[in-house]
């Protein structure tokens, strides 16, 4: 089919839904955000974490609202951008976050319980990262962090220690394995 073709026909296709598609293992951890894509979020910032994580991939999930600044996250080949969907299918795509990150600009912060509602969804221990101290005791999987080189420390200190978790773990079971035989 021609490329006119092709855009012609786009409208024409019916919506699959995410549910309907076959689960692909995931190569690599994936850093995500859901919510507005607008002119609340720090794109400097997140251009720093997308050039400064090329391991990681980052999915933006919610509706684009400043379409330049997107346009430029979405020159990087680890960014993807979902748009806005259903319930169940942003659900989907939530729980594939190893990673949540909230990065506002430092002016755009007015009310952060509407920012802290739209992580509700998240997984049962899914750290998140944010630059805005929303309180202590919001949850203990929440990083604060001011800086940029920050961000992206503490997010490969947080891929390092699930690691290192997964490396002891992965011993003690073949530990336990030797000694069966033994």
């Amino acid at each position: 089919m021609n490329p006119i073709q092709h855009i012609l026909n786009l409208g024409k296709r019916k919506r699959t839904s995410l549910n309907n598609q076959p689960k692909v293992v995931k190569a690599r951890k994936v850093i995500g955000f859901s919510g507005s894509i607008d002119h609340l979020l720090d794109y400097d910032l997140l251009q720093q974490l997308v050039a400064g994580l090329p391991m990681f991939d980052f999915h933006f999930i919610g509706p684009i609202k400043a379409y330049k600044s997107a346009l430029q996250l979405d020159a990087f080949p680890n960014v993807q951008f979902y748009g806005s969907q259903t319930s169940e299918d942003s659900q989907l795509l939530v729980n594939d976050f190893d990673i949540a990150i909230l990065p506002y600009a430092k002016s755009a912060i007015s009310n952060g319980s509407r920012i802290i509602s739209r992580l509700t969804n998240l997984l049962p221990n899914t750290p998140v990262v944010t630059n805005h101290f929303f309180g202590n005791n919001i949850s203990p999987n929440w990083n604060y962090v001011e800086t940029a080189s920050d961000f992206v420390e503490k997010i490969l200190s947080l891929q390092l220690s699930e690691n290192l978790d997964y490396a002891s773990i992965h011993y003690e079971i073949e530990q336990q394995s030797v000694q069966k035989t033994a």
